[in-house]
């Protein structure tokens, strides 16, 4: 597990500038943007809610969020992908977010959140499960948990250009993650 965690710092500190280019030979975000805007809105969700997006990198994401909610976490353990997700974020939302350099589960037990985001990164996590584990002490009560993210492919190119450490999941692998975790599923 640590290895694997080393080996993904490393590659994003290495690598921050290719990324992008990269992971758009995947999935680029506007290709997934409407389904994202869609599940929110159904959700319906405070604006007031508590919200992190855990490794937000260089997608428009944070944007969509910062402007859904009054405030937010940007948590990510590579410093220079946070550089980027700060970057990236238009400068009239800056006010409502507030950035972090660290593992999501060194926020375990400082707060809480009504929303968790996980956009396409965990397949770039050593142990996906421990994600989901995180995220539920890290969940209010009634609390979600969002994600996006591959199904199984074999375009093994994206270990080495996107520093991919998994080729997608299986729902069925998310969903048994998510009830160790004590989490409930919802929208599909």
């Amino acid at each position: 597990h640590q290895s694997r965690a080393r080996s993904s710092q490393q590659f994003f500190q290495k690598n921050a500038e290719t990324l992008k280019e990269n992971q758009r030979r995947i999935a680029e975000w506007e290709q997934y943007a409407d389904s994202v805007s869609d599940v929110l809105n159904n959700e319906q969700i405070a604006t007031d809610a508590r919200v992190m997006e855990v490794g937000p990198g260089e997608s428009q994401l944070i944007n969509l969020l910062a402007s859904s909610f009054t405030t937010m976490v940007a948590v990510d353990n590579s410093a220079e992908m946070l550089a980027r997700a700060r970057a990236t974020l238009r400068q009239s939302l800056m006010p409502r977010v507030r950035f972090i350099h660290a593992e999501p589960r060194a926020l375990s037990g400082r707060e809480t959140f009504d929303l968790i985001v996980l956009n396409m990164v965990l397949h770039h996590m050593a142990s996906p499960a421990q994600m989901f584990r995180d995220a539920g002490r890290l969940l209010d009560a009634g609390g979600r948990l969002l994600i996006i993210e591959l199904r199984p492919h074999d375009q093994d190119w994206a270990r080495d250009a996107c520093g991919d450490l998994w080729l997608g999941f299986a729902p069925s692998d998310l969903d048994d993650w998510a009830a160790e975790a004590g989490l409930e599923r919802g929208q599909g």
